[in-house]
């Protein structure tokens, strides 16, 4: 069977990657896997840090793709499945499935439907432009945000009554000198040469005043051969990804002005929800797909309530024999990504929790905050705080440490923390509470005794009172750990309670999940959703 595994982003080595690139090795033991990716780069980067066999498994990079090309594309597949991400397409597969970490609401009364108004109103009036083809995913070079180029892209931009510039740069990530010839609608504007080795080209492009009427076409036309679309992973061949790259990019529009100032200045949060609004149709879309996996009984539930749709639980793997337990230290630990989303960490608050703790009377012990440090100014604004929070006291922060690294944390860790969704309203923001939670299974593999926040896929992990504990307040979650602390006989049940428990979501139990939900697709002719 020929798959084709929709991840639009593979730029972070976070758990839904993982979860479902595991899926991914899992399949192609006895099918034809793609990993179908718009950011190329990311890939290349983030893909061999997962430790994941994915040799029998093909990389295909598409540029961002109008959604009649991208629904297209879903039908060269036998089974589609769309690891569902803000970006819900109809599926024309034989067979499709919807991965779903959690999912975004597609009914809605009064007030949602004026949100959504608002929020496509604002997509079209705030954003003058439009991907076409050739422009790769949004992704980070350092600092910088990039998106790679194939041999020829295109963008469409907004007519305004008052001339506008747009300018950005080229970057070349080759060796060589490229050249970039750059067309406004049939019109030649230059011809630019990109030196190598990282550096990069100023172009600018008067779009001429007009009233309102047809989109300018903006089109960009790279010297040299075009990048493969298909690749093995087996050597992650990079000299076959594009290696120009635009970024800086930037319209005199007002509009745009506005929107940079509400969506990348004041309310980062909402950008990607802005960019990608629920479809009016999006009922229908989900019922072109054969069934729906979910990530936990967590997600499980909020799938019925905002779809009416039930799914099957594709726990996410944990390869428990690679986290041996170590001798341990005084070390409370947490591992979690240090990045401002809807999900956050709640490093501050765990900062917070350990500092009264001390003030309390607590001696020798560390507080261990390790995970993911996104090149991003929002992302890194937000780690610089953690940091601050930190100074003057036994709390160590760990970014974006090796795997070897990491696995030595966990072994050497005695109590393991989780706070993800402390302080936030379920009924009305479900999706800021962990979705499941692999860091705990990491950790209890390790020996760990986990305190964990009661909500989202925790208790899902976590048996309180005998695998580990649940609290619901910070005087909870300090009382556990002093409990555990002082208690070496208490502390040793839990740690080795925790071991056990852990193999619940171990590889096999995973490889028969997958199996089980594959058997239950339909094996006739699709009938018409």
């Amino acid at each position: 069977m020929k798959i084709g595994l929709y991840c639009r982003q593979l730029i972070s080595v976070g758990g839904g990657n993982r979860h479902t690139l595991s899926i991914a090795e899992h399949l192609s033991q006895q099918h034809d896997v793609e990993i179908i990716t718009h950011t190329p780069y990311g890939a290349s980067q983030t893909l061999p840090q997962f430790g994941l066999d994915l040799s029998r498994i093909h990389l295909r990079v598409v540029p961002v793709l109008p959604e009649e090309k991208l629904v297209a594309l879903t039908g060269e597949y036998d089974l589609f499945i769309n690891r569902l991400h803000n970006v819900l397409m109809p599926c024309r597969a034989r067979r499709g499935v919807l991965l779903v970490l959690f999912p975004m609401p597609v009914q809605f009364g009064p007030m949602g439907r004026l949100r959504r108004w608002a929020a496509q109103w604002l997509e079209w009036r705030l954003i003058p432009y439009r991907f076409h083809d050739g422009f790769f995913g949004e992704e980070h070079l350092g600092p910088d945000r990039i998106q790679l180029l194939a041999a020829h892209a295109e963008m469409h931009l907004a007519s305004a009554p008052l001339t506008y510039r747009v300018t950005f740069r080229v970057r070349n990530l080759s060796a060589t000198d490229r050249l970039v010839d750059v067309w406004l609608d049939d019109q030649h504007i230059q011809c630019v040469v990109v030196p190598g080795e990282g550096r990069s080209s100023l172009c600018q492009v008067e779009v001429a005043g007009r009233a309102a009427g047809s989109a300018h076409r903006l089109h960009l036309k790279i010297d040299g051969a075009s990048a493969q679309e298909r690749f093995s992973l087996h050597s992650l061949p990079v000299d076959s990804f594009p290696h120009l790259a635009v970024t800086d990019f930037h319209l005199s529009h007002p509009a745009y002005r506005v929107y940079r100032q509400l969506f990348e200045n004041w309310l980062p949060h909402w950008r990607d929800r802005l960019l990608n609004p629920v479809p009016g149709d999006a009922a229908t879309r989900i019922q072109s797909y054969d069934d729906v996996w979910s990530i936990s009984e967590f997600t499980r539930r909020w799938t019925l309530a905002y779809w009416q749709r039930e799914s099957k639980i594709i726990y996410p793997p944990v390869v428990v024999d690679d986290l041996p337990p170590l001798p341990k230290k005084k070390r409370i630990l947490s591992v979690g990504r240090f990045f401002v989303a809807f999900h956050n960490k709640k490093h501050l608050v765990m900062i917070e929790a350990f500092k009264a703790m001390c003030h309390q009377g607590l001696e020798g012990w560390e507080l261990h905050l390790a995970g993911e440090a996104i090149d991003n100014p929002i992302h890194q604004a937000y780690l610089r705080t953690v940091q601050e929070a930190a100074q003057r006291y036994p709390i160590h922060i760990h970014t974006n440490r090796p795997r070897e690294e990491l696995l030595r944390l966990y072994g050497e860790s005695a109590i393991y923390w989780h706070a993800a969704g402390y302080g936030e309203d379920e009924a009305h923001q479900p999706d800021k509470f962990e979705h499941f939670g692999m860091t705990t299974v990491e950790a209890m593999a390790a020996g760990c005794a986990p305190v964990v926040i009661g909500k989202g896929g925790q208790p899902e992990i976590v048996e309180h009172g005998q695998s580990g504990f649940v609290w619901q307040t910070l005087d909870e979650l300090q009382g556990y750990t002093r409990q555990l602390i002082e208690d070496e006989e208490l502390y040793a049940a839990v740690s080795a309670a925790a071991q056990i428990r852990s193999r619940h979501f171990d590889l096999p139990n995973f490889g028969r999940q997958i199996d089980a939900a594959m058997d239950a697709l339909p094996s006739g002719p699709k009938t018409g959703r």
